[in-house]
């Protein structure tokens, strides 16, 4: 068994006790104010480092900047070379098609006939020329339409005009290409 004794007034007992409590509630929220101080110090050491490091990044980076520019000029020269050799290439193809065209029309047009003009527009080729005969206008007109790469071969307009004291055949003659290689 225990027996405790205070002899200490009751008066004093409770001035102690509300400045204990007094302390206490005035402690918390300095307790809080201190750790909000303490990681506000952490967060600014933390930005420090950061704004530390972009620097140091910042001058790694400076001398790269100008090669950076060359780097993105090359590249914007590079795609607009691409894109003229695409052009190129396509003027070309269509250079090699009409070269193939006019070879092969050449090879089916009679002796006695001559083409005057043809003309490419879209998907039609259109070709006026004269003749000495009418066979023969009959004959480049079929013949036409064996050549690769034509389809659907029409006799537009055959006129018989006189020419030196001779007659010859105005002819003209439209097509439609195939789409492709």
């Amino acid at each position: 068994m225990r027996i405790r004794l205070n002899l200490i007034p009751e008066r004093v007992l409770r001035e102690r006790e509300a400045r204990s409590r007094r302390r206490v509630l005035f402690g918390i929220p300095l307790i809080g104010i201190a750790l909000v101080v303490v990681l506000y110090l952490l967060l600014a050491a933390r930005e420090g480092q950061a704004n530390l490091i972009a620097r140091n990044a910042e001058q790694l980076l400076a001398p790269l900047r100008p090669t950076a520019r060359e780097v993105l000029e090359m590249q914007q020269e590079t795609a607009t070379l691409e894109q003229q050799r695409e052009e190129l290439t396509a003027v070309l193809r269509l250079r090699r098609q009409w070269t193939d065209l006019l070879l092969e029309v050449s090879r089916v047009i009679p002796q006695d006939a001559w083409l005057t003009s043809m003309t490419i527009d879209g998907s039609t080729m259109t070709v006026t020329g004269f003749s000495l005969s009418l066979r023969s206008v009959a004959s480049f007109t079929q013949s036409l339409a064996f050549v690769s790469g034509v389809t659907q071969v029409n006799l537009q307009s055959i006129q018989q005009v006189a020419a030196a004291g001779e007659g010859i055949t105005r002819y003209q003659i439209a097509a439609r290409l195939r789409e492709g290689p």
